[in-house]
């Protein structure tokens, strides 16, 4: 196995590697261990995920080497499946509130109110699992035998989170940079390896022109939407250049939002402070671009197939359910959209 400079973080020049920070590993063996996850969760209804999410990461962790020593994850299956119970437990009720409203509650508008008030605590409890999910990992992540912690109440993140989420509405999205920092800033100043504590010396001012972008094309985006939709309620040819330049400043919205967050990475990175070690960043914007272009397409083509196959198969015991063309087509894409959907709002929250 040899090493290769890992390009998300550095934590000296590239002509001085007794300070870089290296990934050693091959996507080979990744891919094998990511695969057998998949395969054993499939047959064991999903229980073997956490010995497979535990295996991932010890993988992961024993493969990063900062100045010659490699991070090491202490982290077990028995942890996560316990916290997937408590998860459960405490999310469930919230996840059946809504059809258990809607047999109790006639009143709509009350029932509006409510369902959003389910919502809010739904969002709330996300961020305090988000808060804690980061705690365990780095409670459980070690180098040179000395273990990385985080400090904090994860009830003071999650009200914080959702205070800022407010004013970003508010400011119709304006304001995202600012609670983008405030969030890292809480994180950041709570991290802990040894009794050496971490901060953040980074400010919203600096993100601000990169964002502007990504909020010109969204707030475009949203302009030729509703000029398309006037457009073709009037009968008129609402395919023509309109929609095009609609789907291209939708396109280049989603690429400008993908860079604000690699450009946020480099920053937060480079305005992290800890141990004394100033750290840069050399994480190119087109090689996030390309995995986030790359990962729906494969799940959509990998679906696609897999639907194919169903079908066949299904014809081959009853040759008379077998549907038309067109029925396939709509069914395989339909899946294939539902994946992308699964796989954004996953990537979204969890990544």
């Amino acid at each position: 196995m040899t090493d290769a400079t890992f390009d998300a973080v550095s934590a000296a020049p590239p002509e001085d590697t007794a300070g870089s920070v290296i990934f050693t590993a091959y996507r080979g063996p990744l891919a094998k261990l990511a695969v057998k996850t998949v395969l054993l969760s499939i047959v064991t209804l999903g229980f073997y995920r956490f010995w497979g999410k535990t295996a991932i990461r010890r993988f992961l962790w024993g493969n990063i080497s900062i100045a010659g020593d490699r991070l090491e994850y202490t982290g077990t299956a028995k942890e996560l499946l316990i916290g997937f119970l408590i998860a459960i437990v405490l999310l469930a009720p919230l996840f059946a509130m809504p059809y258990v409203l809607g047999y109790l509650v006639a009143d709509e508008t009350l029932l509006g109110l409510l369902g959003s008030l389910n919502t809010m605590v739904l969002l709330f409890l996300v961020q305090v699992a988000i808060y804690r999910a980061r705690r365990y990992k780095l409670s459980r992540t070690q180098w040179r035998g000395v273990r990385f912690d985080q400090s904090g109440r994860a009830l003071d993140y999650a009200r914080m989170a959702m205070v800022s989420a407010g004013v970003v509405m508010i400011t119709l999205g304006l304001a995202y940079p600012w609670q983008r920092v405030r969030l890292q800033r809480y994180r950041t100043g709570n991290t802990w390896f040894g009794d050496e504590r971490a901060s953040l010396e980074a400010t919203a001012t600096r993100l601000m022109p990169t964002w502007l972008i990504v909020w010109g094309l969204a707030v475009a985006t949203v302009i030729l939407s509703i000029l398309l939709t006037d457009i073709h309620q009037n009968g008129d040819d609402w395919l023509g250049g309109q929609s095009i330049l609609t789907l291209a400043c939708g396109l280049g919205t989603t690429i400008a939002f993908v860079r604000y967050h690699v450009v946020e990475f480099r920053y937060f990175v480079e305005s992290t402070r800890f141990l004394n070690l100033r750290v840069t960043s050399r994480l190119a914007s087109y090689k996030i671009v390309f995995i986030y272009a790359m990962s729906p397409i494969l799940y959509i083509i990998t679906i696609s197939i897999c639907a194919v196959i169903l079908f066949r198969v299904d014809y081959w015991f009853n040759p008379g359910a077998i549907p038309t063309k067109s029925e396939m087509l709509l069914l395989v894409i339909s899946w294939g959209l539902s994946v992308l959907g699964g796989y954004f709002v996953v990537s979204l929250v969890w990544v």
